[in-house]
């Protein structure tokens, strides 16, 4: 589904589009915006980097490697992304490749935005080396997948219905006009008033998001042009309030007031002489931006042609006859549509600018919280384990590992089954980390009767792949005790160790006055409480 607004205002980055189509490829259960929004809160975003965090946090393996024979392109199967070279924009693209054969490559082609074949040694000389080779499994993707994608789609269906009814209302409001016999100037003035609103619009965005792949496209900078120079300079504000600002206000504000007057002659008429009021600022931009800034804002170019094709239109339509008389309920109309739209205009960029500072705070912070540094000396000041954690629990990985982790959880706790994939990922790409799962649940207890722990550990006693066992236990939904104990029967008779074991996980738990699961440890140390499981992928995944 189109989602207008992300296309007109923020339009994807490669690295995100590239992802989406992969997810799509590999057919992963992982919607759009769930990806981008876990993309662009990562500290690296966007990096390759990003991508593969991203993934392993959704359980989804993944390597990124580079090449350096670039024909050994040709022994990698299946669905991956290739990074090639941006001749034009002297940059570097991620594109997609679906699969190849001796002479062509079907890839998504970037720039193009679209799926084609490309011959092969055409493709090795734009191929800067690098791949990245995600491997799905049957746990990949975002558990909660048919309840964000649901969400999801109720969101971007509000927002078309938004849009077609703005549209329809506009076609209705035009409509009017042509029934009521009213010049074709006034239907284009209309238009203009359109125009310059999206035009300012676009400006107030650019403010909040200088980087947007769009809008660096109509402001591309050079020796004369540089919209964000203008933008930013001291005399693109007025008592501290945005030219912009009061520019889409101004559009607005008149656009208002045709609307609720259904657009009469008379409020034509009133509306031309109130643009009158824009002519003297068409003088001073032009001024300031050739004489003083000696550069070239485009946008701000546009809005002064708006505002003198406005004034061409009123002269061609006759507004400024003799016969025209001021009408005081007119003047009053287009004042109140000024201030309504002015306030919503000035709250629209003080939400921006609070959005923005808020975007670049939390970009440093993260930048912070992922730091190696800071997380080991946060780590170093946690509450450290009491007693000894040998001989109990259930060890995945490796048990001779320098990184020991420390999950104490419950077979029931919603957010330890969260956990799981996210520890198990840790467990699968890195050699030195050891995992140590203990239950927190007293063996003594009619609680523990309804538990799979002693299927946990009679499985894990007898050798079987204990962590394909809890996997199949977190993953699914129903939890059906025993259905799960009859497909992973138990043959060999270990009560006494299961026993043993059970009570000593108990005990730790109580020693370590454990009060929520799952609570983990590091090398001893219990996880900050700004850090939770999935921010250990950023620290732990070779």
């Amino acid at each position: 589904m189109i989602n207008f607004r992300g296309l007109l205002f923020k339009p994807l980055h490669n690295i995100e589009e590239m992802s989406i189509l992969l997810c799509q490829a590999l057919h992963i259960k992982l919607t759009k915006c769930l990806l981008c929004k876990e993309l662009e809160e990562h500290p690296d975003f966007p990096s390759l980097g990003a991508v593969k965090d991203v993934f392993g946090k959704f359980n989804i393996s993944s390597i990124a490697l580079k090449l350096e024979d670039k024909s050994n392109i040709e022994k990698i199967e299946g669905c991956f992304l290739a990074q090639i070279i941006d001749i034009k924009n002297n940059s570097n693209l991620f594109a997609i490749i679906y699969s190849q054969d001796e002479d062509k490559l079907n890839w998504y082609n970037p720039i193009k935005k679209k799926k084609e074949l490309i011959d092969r040694d055409v493709f090795l000389d734009l191929f800067t080396g690098y791949i990245f080779y995600a491997n799905p499994d049957k746990n990949s993707g975002d558990r909660e997948y048919s309840y964000t994608r649901k969400k999801e789609n109720q969101s971007n269906m509000f927002s078309i219905l938004l849009s077609v009814s703005i549209f329809s209302y506009l076609l209705f409001s035009l409509f009017l006009i042509k029934t009521n016999f009213v010049k074709i100037y006034f239907v284009v003035f209309i238009l203009f008033l359109l125009l310059g609103g999206v035009i300012t619009a676009l400006m107030l965005l650019y403010e909040y998001d200088k980087n947007s792949p769009t809008l660096r496209k109509i402001c591309n900078s050079s020796r004369k042009v540089n919209c964000l120079a203008v933008l930013s300079s001291k005399g693109s504000k007025i008592w501290g309030v945005p030219w912009t600002v009061i520019g889409f206000s101004y559009y607005l504000g008149l656009l208002f007031s045709l609307l609720i007057n259904s657009f009469s002659t008379n409020i034509f008429v009133t509306v031309s002489y109130f643009n009158l009021l824009s002519l003297p600022y068409i003088i001073y931009s032009v001024y300031y931006q050739k004489f003083i800034i000696k550069q070239w804002c485009i946008l701000c170019l546009l809005v002064q042609f708006i505002n003198l094709a406005l004034f061409i239109l009123s002269v061609l339509a006759g507004s400024f006859s003799n016969s025209f008389k001021f009408d005081i309920f007119s003047i009053f109309s287009i004042f109140g549509s000024f201030i309504f739209s002015f306030g919503v205009a000035y709250l629209l960029w003080l939400y921006i600018q609070g959005v923005k500072d808020n975007k670049d705070s939390s970009n440093l912070l993260k930048k912070l919280k992922y730091n190696r540094d800071v997380f080991f000396s946060l780590l170093k000041n946690e509450r450290k384990i009491e007693g000894i954690t040998n001989d109990f629990g259930v060890i995945l990985g490796n048990p001779n590992g320098n990184i020991h982790i420390v999950k104490v959880c419950n077979p029931y706790c919603y957010y330890c089954s969260l956990s799981h994939p996210v520890l198990s990922q840790l467990v699968k790409n890195n050699d030195e980390i050891k995992l140590q799962i203990i239950f927190f649940v007293n063996p003594d207890s009619d609680e523990y009767e309804h538990t799979p722990i002693e299927t946990f550990l009679g499985a894990y006693y007898e050798g079987k792949d204990i962590e394909l066992i809890l996997s199949d236990w977190y993953n699914d939904e129903d939890k059906k005790l025993e259905d799960f104990i009859r497909l992973h029967p138990i043959t060999v008779d270990n009560s006494s160790k299961n026993k043993s074991n059970a009570t000593s996980m108990f005990d730790f738990c109580m020693k370590n006055k454990i009060t929520y699961t799952p609570t983990i440890f590091i090398n001893g140390y219990e996880l900050p409480e700004i850090y939770n499981f999935s921010d250990l992928l950023y620290f732990f995944i070779n």
